[in-house]
């Protein structure tokens, strides 16, 4: 298991909130990719489902808040070729 899985882990166990648990992992703008077998390990390892849950849906999160590149400027290329 990954080190910030393994993180997430320690922090249930130690008692910390749900709620700031899932504002570490949104801070931290981790992406979790978690088998069946890691789900199951949280959930023994006294993670919430609610954290599992959104540890889960980092993969969309993340992907879709990230802005795509611009397109490449065709105006700008064409001056560069006048000159």
């Amino acid at each position: 298991m990954d080190r910030p899985v393994a993180d997430v882990k320690m922090l249930a166990r130690s008692g910390i909130s749900d709620g700031v648990i899932i504002s570490q992992i949104r801070n931290s703008r981790s992406v979790y990719r978690l088998s069946a077998a890691d789900i199951l390990d949280l959930k023994a390892g006294g993670v919430s489902e609610k954290v599992i849950n959104y540890m889960i849906n980092t993969t969309t999160t993340y992907r879709s808040t990230t802005p795509a590149p611009p397109p490449p400027s065709y105006e700008r290329t064409a001056q560069f070729l006048l000159f």
